[in-house]
């Protein structure tokens, strides 16, 4: 093997170690934010144990076909995380702006599990990956968080209900009903409390449909969180501002649920996971820290192996090329002498091993 090919093998050994030893694999979480935005559903934040709110930044490619056991994960975490850890908040994605926008939810600092207030909306671009708290004009609602958000097409932001606690510096546990608008063009935010608005609720879901309604679906409602019928669908108008109530007719048993999820299909039909959850005071268990440790160490060990690996490579490597060169350098040809008849021999000239010899000549 050549030098030349020394020298590939080991830089491609050094992405290996460094780059290579584990693709990102995020952890199991509840209570995060995700958008399609670009081809790309991103995510953000999320509970990864029974306690802590994460500030993670990641995203799934879905603009190739891509096998589902091994999803293309991209981590944006170490240089675009949110500027605090996140959780139970809600985003939305203005397309012509490339910007992602999340809005309220339970925030901490990141260095401590203690609350850290200071904006209800955090702006995401998506060209430079990074964060900026924009200047919203107009009355700042209340914290609130078990929220859903949609936005049309002139940029309104629309985030229904929600829940506020004392996990967010509330005195008591209250809920809302308000709509609250977040115009990201102008970045002004309205709030609104139309008549016929369905009762306080939080933990549902919000399905903009392309007639311009808004379609509620389930979720928990007053403070001692009873279940919403799944049956009762509530439209909100979002060109008059209005409520209306349609109750579906189905010969199919659905439970009631919360934090589920729901999209709408090409095709105009609204399809709600049947997934979701049931009030219950269960902790969550779903983060095993053992397992996500020892990947790290697995991590470490492999890249510092790697290195010392690839360190000893080069040293001898250069060690071998040097002594080559000093060989090659240490055959000199004699200068011609004389020879008993007056003529000038030329001696043999000793090439290096490997290469061709030249066989010596008389000149008169």
């Amino acid at each position: 093997m050549t030098y030349k090919n020394y020298k590939l093998v080991n830089i491609f050994m050094l992405i290996y170690f460094f780059f290579g030893v584990e693709s990102f694999t995020p952890v199991g979480r509840i209570a995060h934010s995700s958008v399609l935005a670009e081809n790309k559903l991103y995510f953000f934040g999320g509970v990864i144990d029974d306690k802590a709110c994460s500030n993670e930044v990641f995203y799934l490619d879905v603009s190739q076909p891509f096998v589902t056991e091994t999803p293309p994960w991209t981590d944006l975490t170490l240089n675009s995380g949110i500027p605090l850890k996140s959780c139970w908040g809600t985003v939305s994605s203005n397309e012509v702006q490339k910007t992602i926008y999340l809005f309220g939810g339970s925030t901490y600092n990141l260095m401590k599990d203690e609350d850290s207030f200071i904006s209800n909306v955090y702006s995401f671009n998506l060209y430079s990956s990074s964060w900026n708290i924009p200047n919203v004009i107009g009355i700042a609602p209340e914290r609130r968080r078990a929220i859903k958000s949609v936005i049309d097409n002139a940029g309104n932001m629309y985030i229904f209900g929600g829940r506020t606690c004392t996990c967010l510096g509330a005195e008591t546990t209250k809920l809302f009903n308000d709509m609250i608008t977040l115009n990201t063009v102008e970045l002004s935010v309205s709030i609104n409390t139309p008549v016929n608005a369905p009762s306080k609720r939080h933990s549902y879901t919000a399905t903009l449909l392309s007639n311009g309604f808004i379609a509620y679906i389930g979720g928990l409602e007053f403070v001692e969180s009873r279940e919403v019928d799944i049956k009762q669908v509530y439209l909100y108008d979002t060109k008059s501002l209005t409520w209306s109530l349609k109750v579906c007719v189905t010969s199919s048993t659905i439970d009631n649920r919360s934090g589920h999820a729901a999209i709408l299909t090409p095709e105009g039909n609204e399809t709600t996971n049947k997934s979701g959850t049931k009030p219950t005071n269960e902790p969550i268990n779903k983060f095993n820290k053992r397992q996500f440790t020892m990947k790290i160490i697995i991590a470490t060990v492999s890249g510092t192996l790697g290195t010392v690996i690839i360190v000893a490579s080069i040293i001898f490597i250069y060690r071998r090329k040097r002594k080559s060169n000093d060989r090659r350098n240490s055959y000199v040809s004699p200068e011609p002498v004389e020879s008993g008849s007056g003529d000038k021999v030329v001696s043999e000239e000793r090439n290096p091993p490997g290469e061709a010899y030249q066989i010596g000549h008389y000149q008169n």
